[in-house]
Protein backbone atom coordinates (compact mmCIF):
# COMPACT_ATOMS: atom_id res chain seq x y z
CA UNK A 1 0.00 0.00 0.00
CA UNK A 2 2.79 2.35 0.97
CA UNK A 3 4.61 1.52 -2.27
CA UNK A 4 1.55 2.36 -4.37
CA UNK A 5 1.22 5.77 -2.49
CA UNK A 6 4.78 6.66 -3.49
CA UNK A 7 4.04 5.82 -7.07
CA UNK A 8 0.96 7.97 -7.09
CA UNK A 9 2.80 11.09 -5.91
CA UNK A 10 6.02 10.62 -7.89
CA UNK A 11 6.71 13.59 -10.22
CA UNK A 12 7.41 13.02 -13.84
CA UNK A 13 11.03 12.21 -14.62
CA UNK A 14 11.70 15.20 -16.95
CA UNK A 15 10.45 17.69 -14.33
CA UNK A 16 12.62 16.07 -11.62
CA UNK A 17 15.79 16.27 -13.73
CA UNK A 18 15.01 19.89 -14.62
CA UNK A 19 14.68 20.85 -10.93
CA UNK A 20 17.94 19.13 -10.00
CA UNK A 21 19.73 20.81 -12.89
CA UNK A 22 18.55 24.29 -11.86
CA UNK A 23 19.69 23.74 -8.27
CA UNK A 24 23.11 22.58 -9.43
CA UNK A 25 23.52 25.78 -11.43
CA UNK A 26 23.00 27.95 -8.35
CA UNK A 27 26.38 29.15 -6.94
CA UNK A 28 27.09 29.34 -3.13
CA UNK A 29 26.77 33.11 -3.33
CA UNK A 30 23.40 32.89 -4.99
CA UNK A 31 22.10 30.49 -2.32
CA UNK A 32 23.28 32.87 0.41
CA UNK A 33 21.18 35.56 -1.21
CA UNK A 34 18.15 33.45 -0.37
CA UNK A 35 18.78 33.99 3.41
CA UNK A 36 16.37 36.30 5.22
CA UNK A 37 17.13 39.99 5.90
CA UNK A 38 16.86 39.18 9.62
CA UNK A 39 19.65 36.57 9.37
CA UNK A 40 21.82 39.10 7.53
CA UNK A 41 21.25 41.73 10.23
CA UNK A 42 22.07 39.24 12.97
CA UNK A 43 25.32 38.28 11.24
CA UNK A 44 26.28 41.93 10.80
CA UNK A 45 25.57 42.72 14.48
CA UNK A 46 27.66 39.75 15.54
CA UNK A 47 30.51 40.88 13.26
CA UNK A 48 30.41 44.44 14.63
CA UNK A 49 30.48 43.20 18.22
CA UNK A 50 33.39 40.85 17.53
CA UNK A 51 35.37 43.76 16.06
CA UNK A 52 34.47 46.02 18.99
CA UNK A 53 32.37 48.41 16.89
CA UNK A 54 29.45 48.71 19.32
CA UNK A 55 28.10 51.92 17.73
CA UNK A 56 27.65 50.21 14.36
CA UNK A 57 25.78 47.37 16.07
CA UNK A 58 23.51 49.90 17.80
CA UNK A 59 22.78 51.64 14.48
CA UNK A 60 21.65 48.34 12.98
CA UNK A 61 19.41 47.59 15.93
CA UNK A 62 17.76 51.00 15.64
CA UNK A 63 17.26 50.75 11.85
CA UNK A 64 13.50 50.51 11.06
CA UNK A 65 12.71 46.98 9.91
CA UNK A 66 9.68 44.79 9.41
CA UNK A 67 11.62 41.95 11.00
CA UNK A 68 13.82 43.36 13.82
CA UNK A 69 16.75 41.40 15.28
CA UNK A 70 16.07 38.90 18.03
CA UNK A 71 16.13 39.55 21.79
CA UNK A 72 19.38 37.57 21.91
CA UNK A 73 21.19 40.14 19.77
CA UNK A 74 19.74 43.06 21.69
CA UNK A 75 21.06 41.42 24.87
CA UNK A 76 24.50 40.99 23.37
CA UNK A 77 24.72 44.69 22.49
CA UNK A 78 23.28 45.75 25.87
CA UNK A 79 25.85 43.56 27.64
CA UNK A 80 28.69 45.12 25.61
CA UNK A 81 27.50 48.61 26.50
CA UNK A 82 27.32 47.73 30.19
CA UNK A 83 30.84 46.29 30.15
CA UNK A 84 31.97 49.60 28.59
CA UNK A 85 30.10 51.42 31.40
CA UNK A 86 27.87 53.19 28.87
CA UNK A 87 24.85 52.81 31.10
CA UNK A 88 22.69 55.63 29.73
CA UNK A 89 23.25 54.39 26.19
CA UNK A 90 22.22 50.87 27.23
CA UNK A 91 19.03 52.18 28.88
CA UNK A 92 18.21 54.21 25.74
CA UNK A 93 18.67 51.12 23.55
CA UNK A 94 16.46 49.12 25.92
CA UNK A 95 13.68 51.70 25.48
CA UNK A 96 14.11 51.52 21.67
CA UNK A 97 13.93 47.74 21.89
CA UNK A 98 10.56 47.88 23.64
CA UNK A 99 9.22 50.43 21.14
CA UNK A 100 10.24 48.16 18.23
CA UNK A 101 8.09 45.35 19.58
CA UNK A 102 10.94 43.09 20.70
CA UNK A 103 10.02 41.51 24.04
CA UNK A 104 12.74 41.80 26.71
CA UNK A 105 13.51 38.59 28.57
CA UNK A 106 14.89 38.10 32.10
CA UNK A 107 18.47 38.46 30.80
CA UNK A 108 17.58 41.87 29.32
CA UNK A 109 16.09 43.08 32.58
CA UNK A 110 19.07 41.81 34.59
CA UNK A 111 21.37 43.86 32.37
CA UNK A 112 19.22 46.98 32.82
CA UNK A 113 19.03 46.38 36.59
CA UNK A 114 22.82 46.38 36.62
CA UNK A 115 22.89 49.63 34.60
CA UNK A 116 20.63 51.39 37.09
CA UNK A 117 22.57 50.08 40.11
CA UNK A 118 25.99 50.90 38.64
CA UNK A 119 24.85 54.44 37.83
CA UNK A 120 23.53 54.96 41.38
CA UNK A 121 19.81 54.79 40.51
CA UNK A 122 18.99 51.91 42.81
CA UNK A 123 15.43 53.16 43.44
CA UNK A 124 14.70 52.88 39.69
CA UNK A 125 16.30 49.44 39.71
CA UNK A 126 13.92 48.41 42.49
CA UNK A 127 10.92 49.61 40.47
CA UNK A 128 12.04 47.50 37.50
CA UNK A 129 12.69 44.54 39.81
CA UNK A 130 9.14 44.79 41.20
CA UNK A 131 7.69 45.00 37.66
CA UNK A 132 9.25 41.68 36.58
CA UNK A 133 6.43 39.41 37.90
CA UNK A 134 3.84 41.66 36.23
CA UNK A 135 5.64 41.05 32.95
CA UNK A 136 5.46 37.30 33.67
CA UNK A 137 9.20 37.16 34.29
CA UNK A 138 10.54 35.69 37.52
CA UNK A 139 13.57 37.40 39.10
CA UNK A 140 16.60 35.13 39.13
CA UNK A 141 19.41 34.90 41.66
CA UNK A 142 21.36 37.25 39.37
CA UNK A 143 18.50 39.80 39.56
CA UNK A 144 18.50 39.67 43.37
CA UNK A 145 22.29 39.79 43.67
CA UNK A 146 22.42 42.84 41.40
CA UNK A 147 19.88 44.67 43.54
CA UNK A 148 21.68 43.68 46.77
CA UNK A 149 24.96 45.01 45.35
CA UNK A 150 23.23 48.28 44.42
CA UNK A 151 21.80 48.70 47.92
CA UNK A 152 25.18 47.93 49.54
CA UNK A 153 26.95 50.54 47.43
CA UNK A 154 24.42 53.12 48.60
CA UNK A 155 24.86 52.01 52.23
CA UNK A 156 21.24 50.79 52.38
CA UNK A 157 22.02 47.63 54.32
CA UNK A 158 18.48 47.10 55.62
CA UNK A 159 17.11 47.12 52.07
CA UNK A 160 19.85 44.69 51.01
CA UNK A 161 18.95 42.30 53.84
CA UNK A 162 15.29 42.74 52.89
CA UNK A 163 16.05 41.26 49.45
CA UNK A 164 17.92 38.39 51.13
CA UNK A 165 14.90 37.68 53.35
CA UNK A 166 12.58 37.53 50.34
CA UNK A 167 15.01 35.16 48.60
CA UNK A 168 15.04 32.83 51.61
CA UNK A 169 11.25 32.86 51.92
CA UNK A 170 10.06 32.83 48.30
CA UNK A 171 13.12 32.12 46.17
CA UNK A 172 15.25 32.18 44.20
CA UNK A 173 17.75 30.61 46.60
CA UNK A 174 20.70 32.83 47.56
CA UNK A 175 24.11 31.65 46.38
CA UNK A 176 27.69 32.28 47.48
CA UNK A 177 27.80 35.58 45.56
CA UNK A 178 24.72 36.83 47.46
CA UNK A 179 26.43 36.29 50.79
CA UNK A 180 29.87 37.46 49.62
CA UNK A 181 28.42 40.82 48.50
CA UNK A 182 26.81 41.37 51.90
CA UNK A 183 29.91 40.19 53.78
CA UNK A 184 32.16 42.56 51.83
CA UNK A 185 29.93 45.54 52.68
CA UNK A 186 29.53 44.60 56.36
CA UNK A 187 33.26 44.17 56.93
CA UNK A 188 34.00 47.45 55.17
CA UNK A 189 31.61 49.28 57.48
CA UNK A 190 32.94 47.87 60.80
CA UNK A 191 30.17 45.29 61.19
CA UNK A 192 32.31 42.20 60.85
CA UNK A 193 30.43 40.25 63.52
CA UNK A 194 27.37 40.34 61.22
CA UNK A 195 29.65 39.08 58.45
CA UNK A 196 30.68 36.23 60.73
CA UNK A 197 26.98 35.36 61.21
CA UNK A 198 26.56 35.18 57.43
CA UNK A 199 29.56 32.82 57.17
CA UNK A 200 27.85 30.60 59.76
CA UNK A 201 24.56 30.76 57.84
CA UNK A 202 26.31 29.79 54.60
CA UNK A 203 27.81 26.72 56.21
CA UNK A 204 24.43 25.76 57.69
CA UNK A 205 22.64 25.79 54.32
CA UNK A 206 25.44 23.97 52.53
CA UNK A 207 27.22 26.86 50.80
CA UNK A 208 31.01 26.92 50.97
CA UNK A 209 32.42 30.39 51.74
CA UNK A 210 35.36 31.31 49.54
CA UNK A 211 38.78 32.14 50.95
CA UNK A 212 38.01 35.75 49.91
CA UNK A 213 34.87 35.78 52.10
CA UNK A 214 36.80 34.32 55.03
CA UNK A 215 39.63 36.82 54.58
CA UNK A 216 37.17 39.70 54.38
CA UNK A 217 35.61 38.79 57.74
CA UNK A 218 39.01 38.01 59.29
CA UNK A 219 40.43 41.37 58.23
CA UNK A 220 37.35 43.17 59.54
CA UNK A 221 37.47 41.41 62.91
CA UNK A 222 41.20 42.13 63.24
CA UNK A 223 40.70 45.82 62.38
CA UNK A 224 37.97 46.03 65.03
CA UNK A 225 40.19 44.35 67.65
CA UNK A 226 37.99 41.23 67.82
CA UNK A 227 40.97 38.88 67.82
CA UNK A 228 39.28 36.07 69.77
CA UNK A 229 36.55 35.83 67.14
CA UNK A 230 39.14 36.12 64.36
CA UNK A 231 41.07 33.16 65.77
CA UNK A 232 37.89 31.07 66.09
CA UNK A 233 36.99 31.88 62.49
CA UNK A 234 40.48 30.89 61.36
CA UNK A 235 40.11 27.51 63.10
CA UNK A 236 36.71 26.98 61.46
CA UNK A 237 38.18 27.95 58.10
CA UNK A 238 40.91 25.31 58.40
CA UNK A 239 38.44 22.64 59.57
CA UNK A 240 36.22 23.40 56.57
CA UNK A 241 39.11 22.57 54.26
CA UNK A 242 39.63 26.12 53.02
CA UNK A 243 43.32 26.80 52.58
CA UNK A 244 44.53 29.97 54.26
CA UNK A 245 46.56 32.17 51.92
CA UNK A 246 49.04 35.00 52.35
CA UNK A 247 46.26 37.52 52.88
CA UNK A 248 44.81 35.39 55.70
CA UNK A 249 48.08 35.23 57.61
CA UNK A 250 48.97 38.88 57.01
CA UNK A 251 45.52 39.91 58.27
CA UNK A 252 45.92 37.91 61.47
CA UNK A 253 49.42 39.30 62.04
CA UNK A 254 48.12 42.84 61.56
CA UNK A 255 45.44 42.21 64.21
CA UNK A 256 47.96 40.94 66.75
CA UNK A 257 50.29 43.86 65.96
CA UNK A 258 47.51 46.33 66.81
CA UNK A 259 47.07 44.61 70.16
CA UNK A 260 50.85 44.65 70.75
CA UNK A 261 50.87 40.84 70.87
CA UNK A 262 54.07 40.40 68.91
CA UNK A 263 54.68 36.83 70.14
CA UNK A 264 51.35 35.77 68.62
CA UNK A 265 52.08 37.70 65.42
CA UNK A 266 55.45 35.96 65.11
CA UNK A 267 53.84 32.55 65.68
CA UNK A 268 51.45 33.18 62.80
CA UNK A 269 54.42 34.24 60.66
CA UNK A 270 56.32 31.04 61.52
CA UNK A 271 53.23 28.91 60.80
CA UNK A 272 52.97 30.55 57.39
CA UNK A 273 56.61 29.67 56.65
CA UNK A 274 56.02 26.06 57.77
CA UNK A 275 53.24 25.81 55.18
CA UNK A 276 55.73 27.03 52.56
CA UNK A 277 53.88 30.27 51.91
CA UNK A 278 56.34 32.96 50.89
CA UNK A 279 55.88 36.26 52.77
CA UNK A 280 55.79 39.44 50.71
CA UNK A 281 56.82 43.03 51.45
CA UNK A 282 53.47 43.78 53.14
CA UNK A 283 53.88 40.78 55.48
CA UNK A 284 57.36 41.84 56.57
CA UNK A 285 56.38 45.50 56.84
CA UNK A 286 53.51 44.54 59.15
CA UNK A 287 55.97 42.85 61.51
CA UNK A 288 58.52 45.68 61.22
CA UNK A 289 55.81 48.18 62.17
CA UNK A 290 54.72 45.98 65.09
CA UNK A 291 58.20 45.52 66.51
CA UNK A 292 58.93 49.25 66.21
CA UNK A 293 55.59 50.15 67.79
CA UNK A 294 56.41 47.73 70.62
CA UNK A 295 59.89 49.17 71.16
CA UNK A 296 61.63 46.01 69.85
CA UNK A 297 63.82 47.84 67.37
CA UNK A 298 66.44 45.08 67.04
CA UNK A 299 63.77 42.58 66.04
CA UNK A 300 62.51 45.08 63.46
CA UNK A 301 66.01 45.45 62.00
CA UNK A 302 66.31 41.65 61.78
CA UNK A 303 63.04 41.48 59.86
CA UNK A 304 64.33 44.02 57.32
CA UNK A 305 67.57 42.09 56.93
CA UNK A 306 65.64 38.83 56.45
CA UNK A 307 63.38 40.28 53.79
CA UNK A 308 66.40 41.58 51.87
CA UNK A 309 67.99 38.10 52.08
CA UNK A 310 64.82 36.69 50.53
CA UNK A 311 65.20 39.05 47.60
CA UNK A 312 62.44 41.40 48.72
CA UNK A 313 62.94 45.15 48.56
CA UNK A 314 61.80 47.30 51.51
CA UNK A 315 59.45 50.07 50.38
CA UNK A 316 58.69 53.56 51.67
CA UNK A 317 56.31 52.21 54.32
CA UNK A 318 58.93 49.74 55.59
CA UNK A 319 61.59 52.43 55.91
CA UNK A 320 59.19 54.93 57.48
CA UNK A 321 58.21 52.40 60.17
CA UNK A 322 61.86 51.59 60.90
CA UNK A 323 62.82 55.28 61.03
CA UNK A 324 60.02 55.93 63.50
CA UNK A 325 61.22 53.07 65.69
CA UNK A 326 64.79 54.31 65.64
CA UNK A 327 63.72 57.88 66.46
CA UNK A 328 61.63 56.66 69.42
CA UNK A 329 64.81 55.05 70.77
CA UNK A 330 66.77 58.27 70.28
CA UNK A 331 68.74 56.83 67.36
CA UNK A 332 67.98 59.73 65.03
CA UNK A 333 71.38 59.58 63.28
CA UNK A 334 70.70 56.00 62.18
CA UNK A 335 67.24 57.02 60.98
CA UNK A 336 68.78 59.83 58.92
CA UNK A 337 71.10 57.26 57.38
CA UNK A 338 68.07 55.31 56.20
CA UNK A 339 66.79 58.45 54.47
CA UNK A 340 70.01 58.52 52.44
CA UNK A 341 69.66 54.79 51.74
CA UNK A 342 66.15 55.37 50.38
CA UNK A 343 67.55 57.89 47.91
CA UNK A 344 70.22 55.42 46.72
CA UNK A 345 67.54 52.76 46.19
CA UNK A 346 65.38 55.15 44.19
CA UNK A 347 62.65 55.41 46.81
CA UNK A 348 60.92 58.72 47.47
CA UNK A 349 60.22 59.57 51.12
CA UNK A 350 56.69 60.79 51.77
CA UNK A 351 55.50 63.41 54.24
CA UNK A 352 55.06 60.77 56.95
CA UNK A 353 58.72 59.75 56.50
CA UNK A 354 59.77 63.36 57.01
CA UNK A 355 57.36 63.73 59.93
CA UNK A 356 58.98 60.80 61.76
CA UNK A 357 62.44 62.32 61.32
CA UNK A 358 61.24 65.79 62.28
CA UNK A 359 59.66 64.38 65.43
CA UNK A 360 62.88 62.59 66.35
CA UNK A 361 64.91 65.77 65.83
CA UNK A 362 62.46 67.84 67.91
CA UNK A 363 62.58 65.38 70.80
CA UNK A 364 66.36 65.70 70.85
CA UNK A 365 66.07 69.52 70.89
CA UNK A 366 67.38 69.94 67.35
CA UNK A 367 64.60 72.20 66.11
CA UNK A 368 66.76 73.70 63.33
CA UNK A 369 67.25 70.24 61.86
CA UNK A 370 63.49 69.67 61.98
CA UNK A 371 62.92 72.97 60.14
CA UNK A 372 65.43 71.94 57.44
CA UNK A 373 63.60 68.65 56.97
CA UNK A 374 60.30 70.50 56.77
CA UNK A 375 61.69 72.83 54.10
CA UNK A 376 63.06 69.90 52.05
CA UNK A 377 59.68 68.24 52.26
CA UNK A 378 57.94 71.38 50.98
CA UNK A 379 60.46 71.71 48.13
CA UNK A 380 59.41 68.24 46.97
CA UNK A 381 55.80 69.35 46.83
CA UNK A 382 54.85 67.34 49.92
CA UNK A 383 53.16 68.52 53.09
CA UNK A 384 49.46 68.57 52.27
CA UNK A 385 48.71 66.69 55.49
CA UNK A 386 48.44 68.44 58.86
CA UNK A 387 50.82 65.90 60.47
CA UNK A 388 54.20 67.58 59.69
CA UNK A 389 52.81 70.96 60.80
CA UNK A 390 51.69 69.46 64.09
CA UNK A 391 55.14 67.94 64.59
CA UNK A 392 56.80 71.31 64.07
CA UNK A 393 54.33 73.05 66.41
CA UNK A 394 55.04 70.39 69.05
CA UNK A 395 58.77 70.98 68.62
CA UNK A 396 58.45 74.73 69.26
CA UNK A 397 56.07 74.17 72.19
CA UNK A 398 58.55 71.71 73.70
CA UNK A 399 61.19 74.46 73.99
CA UNK A 400 58.70 77.18 74.95
CA UNK A 401 58.91 79.07 71.64
CA UNK A 402 55.18 79.84 71.52
CA UNK A 403 55.54 82.77 69.16
CA UNK A 404 57.17 80.49 66.56
CA UNK A 405 54.52 77.83 67.17
CA UNK A 406 51.78 80.38 66.44
CA UNK A 407 53.58 81.38 63.24
CA UNK A 408 53.33 77.77 62.08
CA UNK A 409 49.58 77.87 62.83
CA UNK A 410 49.31 80.99 60.69
CA UNK A 411 51.24 79.29 57.86
CA UNK A 412 48.84 76.34 57.99
CA UNK A 413 45.83 78.53 57.21
CA UNK A 414 47.73 80.57 54.60
CA UNK A 415 48.83 77.41 52.75
CA UNK A 416 45.31 76.01 52.60
CA UNK A 417 45.71 73.25 55.17
CA UNK A 418 43.28 72.81 58.06
CA UNK A 419 44.35 72.65 61.72
CA UNK A 420 42.82 69.74 63.63
CA UNK A 421 42.08 69.09 67.32
CA UNK A 422 45.65 67.83 67.83
CA UNK A 423 47.00 71.16 66.52
CA UNK A 424 45.05 73.16 69.10
CA UNK A 425 45.61 70.66 71.93
CA UNK A 426 49.37 70.93 71.34
CA UNK A 427 49.26 74.74 71.39
CA UNK A 428 47.05 74.81 74.49
CA UNK A 429 49.50 72.49 76.24
CA UNK A 430 52.37 74.74 75.16
CA UNK A 431 50.75 77.90 76.57
CA UNK A 432 49.86 76.09 79.77
CA UNK A 433 53.49 75.03 80.08
CA UNK A 434 54.60 78.66 79.90
CA UNK A 435 51.90 79.75 82.36
CA UNK A 436 49.92 81.71 79.79
CA UNK A 437 46.47 80.39 80.76
CA UNK A 438 44.68 83.30 79.09
CA UNK A 439 46.14 82.40 75.68
CA UNK A 440 45.30 78.74 76.29
CA UNK A 441 41.65 79.55 77.04
CA UNK A 442 41.46 81.86 74.01
CA UNK A 443 42.63 78.99 71.78
CA UNK A 444 39.77 76.92 73.15
CA UNK A 445 37.37 79.53 71.79
CA UNK A 446 39.26 79.83 68.48
CA UNK A 447 39.07 76.11 67.77
CA UNK A 448 35.32 76.15 68.37
CA UNK A 449 34.89 79.11 66.02
CA UNK A 450 36.72 77.05 63.41
CA UNK A 451 34.22 74.21 63.80
CA UNK A 452 36.40 71.92 65.92
CA UNK A 453 34.99 70.32 69.04
CA UNK A 454 37.32 70.11 72.07
CA UNK A 455 37.81 66.58 73.41
CA UNK A 456 38.77 65.06 76.77
CA UNK A 457 42.48 65.66 76.03
CA UNK A 458 41.81 69.39 75.55
CA UNK A 459 40.14 69.69 78.93
CA UNK A 460 42.60 67.35 80.68
CA UNK A 461 45.44 69.61 79.55
CA UNK A 462 43.76 72.72 80.98
CA UNK A 463 42.65 70.96 84.19
CA UNK A 464 46.14 69.63 84.84
CA UNK A 465 47.65 73.08 84.33
CA UNK A 466 45.14 74.76 86.68
CA UNK A 467 45.55 72.08 89.34
CA UNK A 468 49.31 72.34 89.12
CA UNK A 469 49.20 76.02 90.15
CA UNK A 470 46.50 75.42 92.76
CA UNK A 471 43.56 76.85 90.79
CA UNK A 472 41.17 74.02 91.72
CA UNK A 473 38.07 76.19 91.25
CA UNK A 474 39.06 76.81 87.60
CA UNK A 475 39.60 73.09 87.13
CA UNK A 476 36.16 72.29 88.58
CA UNK A 477 34.59 74.89 86.28
CA UNK A 478 36.10 72.99 83.36
CA UNK A 479 34.52 69.76 84.62
CA UNK A 480 31.10 71.44 84.61
CA UNK A 481 31.81 72.86 81.15
CA UNK A 482 32.68 69.37 79.87
CA UNK A 483 29.42 67.96 81.22
CA UNK A 484 27.40 70.80 79.69
CA UNK A 485 28.98 70.11 76.27
CA UNK A 486 28.38 66.35 76.53
CA UNK A 487 32.10 65.54 76.63
CA UNK A 488 32.84 62.50 78.78
CA UNK A 489 35.96 62.56 80.89
CA UNK A 490 38.38 59.63 80.73
CA UNK A 491 40.45 57.93 83.43
CA UNK A 492 43.05 60.72 83.25
CA UNK A 493 40.38 63.35 83.93
CA UNK A 494 39.43 61.70 87.21
CA UNK A 495 43.02 60.90 88.21
CA UNK A 496 43.96 64.61 87.80
CA UNK A 497 41.09 65.77 90.00
CA UNK A 498 41.47 63.03 92.61
CA UNK A 499 45.20 63.62 92.99
CA UNK A 500 44.94 67.37 93.30
CA UNK A 501 41.88 67.37 95.54
CA UNK A 502 43.69 65.12 98.01
CA UNK A 503 41.30 62.17 97.54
Amino acid sequence: MLFSWKLSVRPSTPKLFSLLHNLALLSPSSTSNLSSPKAKADDQIKSHLNSGNINAAISLLKTPSFDPPSTLFFNRVLSSLTKSRRFDCAISLYNSMRCSGVAPDVVTLNIILDCYCESGRVHVARQLFDEMPRRELSPTTVSCNTLIKGYCRKGLIEDAFGVLSVMKENGPSPDSRTYSTLIDFLCGSSRSEMGLCLITEMLRIGLVPSVIAYNCVLAGLCNEGRMRLAQLLYVRMVKSGVWANLMTYTGLMSGFVKEKKMDDAKKIFDEMLEKELAPNVVTYTTLVHGFCFNGQIEEAVKMVEEMVERGLRPNEVTYTALMGGLCEKGRVREAMGLLDRMGVEGLSPNEFTYSKLMDGSCKEGRIEEAIDLFDKMKEKGLGTSIVPYNVLISGFCRIGEMEEAMKVLQNITEEGAKPDVITYNTLINGFCGTGNFKAAKELLLVMERNGLKPNAVTYNTLMYAFCKVGKLDCAMNLVEEMAARGIEGDKYSYSILNRDSGQ
